[in-house]
């Protein structure tokens, strides 16, 4: 049985994370070392994470290529680099 929806005030959240194109076969060698590298550079700036590491599949093309980004939840923006950036995850507001 379906239950009906909710809705519930969402604030904005912000995540750092990676992005990368992967072939699918490549996902198990390609992103999870990706995690303990977000997760250094956010130790060498002290930042904590405000959840667990965590995929994000964005998109897939005919190539079965998908764009993903690899990263964990923070509570506050930071700015990253040219190679870890700062999201907006989930835009603040009433949601369903």
């Amino acid at each position: 049985m379906l239950s009906e929806p909710k809705i519930e005030h969402q604030t904005l959240r912000y995540y750092l994370a990676i992005a990368k194109t992967v072939h699918m076969h490549e996902i198990p060698q390609v992103l999870p070392p990706l995690i303990p590298e977000v997760r250094q550079w956010m130790n060498n700036n002290k930042i904590k994470p405000s959840g667990p590491d965590f995929f994000l599949y964005k998109s897939i093309n005919e190539n079965n290529e998908l764009e993903c980004e690899v990263g964990f939840t923070i509570d506050i923006p930071i700015e990253g680099n040219s190679h870890i950036h700062l999201v907006a995850f989930l835009k603040g507001g009433m949601q369903a």
